[in-house]
């Protein structure tokens, strides 16, 4: 039986395994997003679901034994429509609250980055190794009627094309069960298209007749006959032989013979012939017909042309070294792209938790215990380091701020914003969307004013800033801060009507945030948008701007810092991060995936030479459940069949297997 305790156990240790393989991509594949500004929660999540939908379909088509133009069907239409759903989902201006405001254009910033591309071969590669593996060691150990029925049908399938006949007379299942038994047997063994199909893999169906006690209305199709057929329907014309005569018409009409007297002229005979085959064509047409019984095409009778995989040891060996290799490739070429990114980070505000220093990448002057605390929210900390830069770093140089932990991925969190408000609307102070926002501190101000925008995630912005500047030259290193933001998401974001006038008692940003959004922007400020898309983990890492002036190894640099993020009571701490951009791989020093892949693709080789072993030790005849003779340095390894007593496992008839 396909359902059975030990078949769930399976199907269920192969989930696990899966689902293990996907989430060690998605934790090694997460800084790379957040290295290309597409690190946030619906990004992430839609990449996740996409590498999931892809296994999931991987996973119909290892299970699928039987393929015909319906299975790559109904595979196409399940990623065109998952294709069709993010184009309506996320590229439609939807005003409605159930679709999200923050996946409108998430596809097209998922596909750009290319970590996601690496994501869509290895998660269903290594599903793909992980199941080959399992199925042929099942196969060569512990072979199912299913497997050997397969097999055997595999090697009797190894017959000349012009054997075959045409598919034109092909005998379908209810012409076999009208003849005889034996004559069904040989039309079926002489023009069945293929020798394993599975609807009958065996043989020709049991005749009614064979049965021991079969019932006195079996075969009786009279209660189908009398129900009405459908309206639609149109009668079809008589059935027509390939000489284009109707398979009732025999010859000359017996009346025209009579008639002659056997003194019919060649032509008068072609005549004769004529004119019978068009009155019996006529007869039949005219003749009544039991609409209901089934159609005797392809698609009805289970005929259609099929394709079966069957699984051999060359077929699994090949699978598993050729993703070991793409694996060895992917990971040695992201290796080798990350050298060339070069990162320096400062943390200026709590406590070090041990997953990162707290200075990588460049040498403290002054103070060496450098620290910048906020003691009382609304009240700025500025403070001043000294460092020297260790490596030499080609612009444009990313800067970025972490806040760790921080979960902005929190459902509380993740609802708590009016999404009409962004839009540059004011909806009514009570119910609407209004109600998203349940925190009264986010919604009224001490004053009583109304807060603009409401919720959480404005009202957390992050509001720390920073200035660099050369020591040796004294000038000012400049932060472009005018690209940080999603263009989609500036294109949403709007004030609202006679801003900042009216409407009247209205707390905005830039009297909240004056240092971070200017008062001509508002809602509109690059930094604003950048922070309201959240982060996908709780380390929360997002662009604070843009350097375009190189950095110099042993170059002095004076970081002055004016804090005002409080993060003492969260039991969180500050960075501030430079990394060199550059390469389509951008990699954290602190991230693993090249040596994942790298591991990844290694157990993929192992796992072949596994399969090489298991055949040349432990190898099992081809349709039979002997094993073949091993080589005499492995005598040892397994069960020995002398070769005299192998017998064929038949594949017919109701018996068990004799061992």
């Amino acid at each position: 039986l396909d359902l059975n305790a030990m078949k769930l156990v399976e199907t269920l240790l192969s989930a696990i395994v899966h689902s293990g393989a996907i989430l060690c991509m998605m934790a090694y594949a997460l800084p790379h997003f957040t290295a290309c500004n597409t690190g946030d929660y619906y990004t992430f999540g839609t990449a996740a679901y996409t590498w999931l939908i892809i296994t999931m379909n991987y996973r119909v088509a290892f299970l699928t034994t039987t393929w015909n133009w319906l299975s790559v069907f109904a595979l196409v239409l399940s990623f065109a429509m998952y294709a069709l759903f993010l184009g309506v989902y996320c590229y439609v201006r939807w005003t409605v609250p159930v679709f999200s405001f923050w996946m409108f254009h998430v596809p097209g910033y998922m596909f750009s980055t290319l970590v996601f591309w690496i994501g869509c071969f290895v998660a269903p590669a290594l599903a793909l190794v992980i199941d080959v593996f399992k199925a042929y060691v099942l196969l060569e150990f512990f072979p199912d009627r299913r497997d050997l029925i397969l097999e055997n049908a595999f090697k009797s399938q190894l017959r000349e094309d012009e054997d075959k006949p045409p598919r034109s007379l092909m005998v379908p299942c209810f012409a076999a069960m009208a003849m005889p038994p034996s004559a069904a047997a040989e039309a079926w063994a002489t023009t069945s298209e293929s020798s394993f199909v599975f609807d009958h893999p065996e043989g020709p169906p049991r005749q009614i007749s064979s049965l021991r006690a079969a019932h006195p209305t079996a075969g009786d199709t009279s209660l189908a006959d009398a129900v009405s057929p459908c309206r639609n329907r149109r009668p079809r014309s008589a059935t027509r032989t390939r000489s284009g005569v109707s398979r009732r018409s025999g010859g000359s009409s017996p009346s025209v013979a009579s008639a002659s007297g056997g003194g019919l002229t060649p032509a008068m005979e072609h005549a004769g012939a004529r004119a019978s085959a068009t009155s019996e064509d006529l007869e039949v047409a005219m003749r009544p017909r039991a609409e209901n019984k089934p159609s005797g095409g392809a698609f009805s009778q289970q005929a259609l042309t099929s394709w079966q995989f069957v699984l051999t040891w060359h077929k699994a060996f090949a699978g598993a070294a050729l993703v070991g290799l793409v694996m060895l490739t992917l990971g040695l070429s992201t290796a080798a792209t990350s050298r060339s990114v070069k990162q320096l980070a400062l943390q200026y505000d709590g406590q070090d938790t041990g997953s990162d220093i707290a200075v990588r990448g460049l040498k403290m002057i002054a103070p060496s215990n450098f620290g910048c605390p906020v003691d009382t929210a609304g009240k700025t900390s500025a403070c001043m380091a000294v460092f020297v830069v260790e490596h030499d770093m080609k612009p444009p140089i990313a800067v970025d701020f972490v806040v760790d932990p921080f979960f902005q991925n929190y459902p509380s969190y993740l609802r708590s914003f009016s999404a009409a408000e962004l839009r540059g609307e004011v909806p009514p102070r009570n119910g609407g969307e209004m109600g998203r926002c349940t925190e009264k501190s986010t919604k009224t101000d001490i004053n009583g004013s109304r807060i603009f925008p409401c919720g959480l995630q404005a009202a957390s912005l992050f509001n720390d800033t920073f200035a660099l500047t050369d020591i040796s030259t004294g000038a000012p290193m400049e932060f472009d801060r005018s690209s940080i933001a999603w263009p989609s998401d500036m294109e949403r974001l709007s004030n609202p009507s006679g801003y900042p006038d009216r409407p009247r008692d209205m707390s905005w940003l830039y009297e909240r945030f004056p240092d971070i959004v200017p008062e001509a922007n508002g809602t509109r400020t690059q930094a604003f948008a950048s922070w309201l898309r959240p982060a996908a983990s709780p380390k929360v890492q997002k662009p604070y701007g843009v350097l375009r002036e190189p950095l110099r190894a042993g170059q002095a640099l004076r970081l002055d810092i004016y804090a005002n993020f409080p993060v003492s009571t969260l039991g969180s701490r500050k960075l501030l991060v430079f990394t060199s951009s550059g390469s389509l791989l951008e990699e954290a020093p602190d991230n693993g995936l090249s040596c994942f892949l790298f591991v990844a693709g290694v157990v993929c080789w192992m796992a072949a030479v596994a399969l090489v072993l298991m055949r040349a030790c432990c190898g099992r005849y081809s349709g039979e459940l002997h094993r073949r003779r091993p080589p005499a340095i492995l005598t040892s390894c397994c069960f020995r069949a002398p070769r005299a007593d192998r017998v064929t496992t038949p594949v017919s008839g109701e018996g068990d297997f004799a061992g």
